[in-house]
């Protein structure tokens, strides 16, 4: 039986196809059939949107017996500018408008990413105490994790504006799902004008509006439990029954014929969708998906490899391996001028040079070097090598790393190929 009250939520599209709203279709669905709450939905779009995406999104509410209204908005010429709308939607930017659209009366809303699957019931992730905050969001460890011992995750790469103090690293929040104060917002904040304001003192921000939120809102964000943000990244592999909370597809894509829980949920309620007939494309998004991925790490690494922290690049174990190839090439290409040598605990190899490059006694890493990048080409002995170097001051899997994780793609092409 419904309550009384509603509640709000709200999603951005930019699909001139039609393609990607089956994902915000699956979305909606999910999160429809799994409350008896009475919800409004409210769905940010700019002018390409087709009216046919409209009406079968429509047509997904109006099975639940549940409102969507449609909120046309219009994204400034900075927004075209920024150089991460290379790697990122620029609908993604539409959320920073939502208060310049959204009806005055609203008091608090559900800002919520299309690539999301709901197992649980939004009501729970609603009646969250806000306090004095007027966002809430989870933490994005994949950011945060150099401060987190415990994080078994994956590389993170360097977010200057992490690493300078600009944005803090233990309230940095994804923004994928976000219950905001909309009263306390329009009464504190010039949301729109603080976002224009970062973009440009921040136009090379790479995460754009989960930066430009995570600046505005500084000292005013909550966090939220890991259940209301579940990265299925996170989960592939270990095997787990459906859980009690909403999954996000974040760097991540639905894969058919995976057998994981998340994925299998995904397409049966795709087909409860009228994007039922896109599940034969499936593949195809697929391998695209993981094409831009590897493409991507690509780019990522060289920007780790060139991060300005070190002043050079250490390879541990001197060989000339395939990996240590591929970096010097990528450096080469990348236009990165940065000093390279190698250490090694065979002290016959001391002052000889492999590839034109010294090789040097680890313990005079600091005195010859300053802080340098240590990369373990040889993995079997990371552990020692690591144990070794924090003796002096390193720290594994900040400033030393195993070679094979820089090279993520080489997994990905594994699944690309088949």
């Amino acid at each position: 039986m419904k309550s009384d009250r509603t509640i709000n939520v709200c999603f951005a599209v930019h699909d001139s196809v039609g393609t990607y709203s089956k994902f915000t279709a699956v979305s909606i669905e999910s999160l429809l059939s799994h409350t008896e709450e009475n919800i409004r939905i409210f769905v940010l779009h700019d002018k390409v949107l087709p009216d046919k995406v409209k009406d079968d999104l429509q047509e997904v509410a109006g099975k639940h017996s549940q409102e969507m209204t449609f909120c046309e908005v219009k994204l400034p010429e900075l927004f075209h500018t920024l150089p991460g709308t290379v790697h990122f939607t620029i609908g993604t930017l539409l959320r920073l408008l939502m208060l310049e659209v959204l009806p005055e009366k609203l008091e608090k809303i559900i800002y919520l990413d299309s690539d999301l699957l709901f197992n649980t019931d939004i009501k729970a992730l609603w009646e969250q105490d806000m306090g004095d905050a007027l966002i809430l969001g989870k933490l994005d460890r994949g950011f945060t994790c150099m401060q987190d011992e415990s994080f078994e995750g994956g590389l993170s790469f360097p977010h200057f504006l992490l690493e300078d103090g600009t944005l803090g690293k233990t309230e940095y929040i994804n923004a994928g799902v976000m219950v905001m104060n909309l009263e306390g917002i329009r009464r504190e904040k010039n949301f729109f004008e603080d976002c224009l304001e970062f973009f440009r003192e921040y136009p090379a921000c790479p995460y754009l509006d989960q930066d430009a939120l995570n600046f505005v809102f500084a000292g005013r964000k909550g966090l939220l439990e890991e259940r209301f943000n579940h990265y299925t990244r996170d989960l592939r592999g270990k095997n787990t029954a459906l859980e009690d909370c909403i999954y996000h597809y974040s760097g991540d894509i639905p894969c058919p014929g995976s057998g994981e829980c998340f994925d299998e949920e995904f397409f049966r309620v795709l087909g409860e969708t009228p994007w039922r007939d896109a599940i034969a494309f499936s593949y195809y998004d697929f391998y695209q998906f993981f094409r831009k991925q590897i493409n991507l790490l690509i780019e990522r690494r060289v920007r780790f490899l060139d991060n300005p922290k070190y002043s050079s690049i250490c390879m541990f174990c001197a060989r000339e391996t395939a990996e240590y190839r591929r970096i010097m090439n990528e450096l080469e290409e990348k236009g990165v001028r940065k000093k390279i040598f190698f250490a090694d605990n065979n002290p016959e190899k001391w002052g000889q040079k492999l590839d034109g490059k010294e090789i040097v006694n680890p313990a005079e890493l600091k005195k010859l070097c300053g802080h340098c990048l240590v990369i373990v080409t040889r993995e079997k002995y990371y552990d020692a090598v690591a144990d070794q170097l924090e003796e002096m001051g390193y720290y594994r899997d900040i400033d030393v790393w195993k070679v094979r994780t820089l090279f993520f793609e080489d997994e990905i092409s594994k699944v690309v190929a088949l």
